[in-house]
Order: C-alpha cells, then sequence, then structure tokens
C-alpha cells in the first residue's frame, strides 16, 4: 500500500439517444467508484480534477 491520502472518485454517467422512429431513448445510470492512494490529503481534490473524497 502506498504512503499517504486515499482518494475515491466516483464517476456517474447515462446516455440518450434517439431510435429510427424519433423515440428518445436514455439508458439506465451507471455508476463506478475508484480509489486512488498516496499523495498528501490535502492534494487529493486537487490532483483529481476537484471531485476526489479523501478516506
Amino acid at each position: 500500500m502506498f504512503p499517504g491520502a486515499r482518494c475515491e472518485i466516483t464517476d456517474t454517467a447515462h446516455a440518450t439517444a434517439t431510435d429510427p422512429q424519433g423515440n428518445r431513448i436514455t439508458s439506465n445510470r451507471a455508476t463506478a467508484t475508484i480509489q486512488v492512494n498516496g499523495g498528501k490529503d490535502d492534494n487529493c481534490r486537487k490532483q483529481h480534477g476537484g471531485y476526489g473524497k479523501t478516506s
């Protein structure tokens, strides 16, 4: 295990499209969370675009 902070980054996404008949289709929402180890506690959000959460 790396020393320092353990940051969790969560991303949520969905897709929308139009079928051949012109109906709007929306997918279910998908969520993924990853853990990034290392670094200083106060750099977690800076290093990950403002989205990291120190745990």
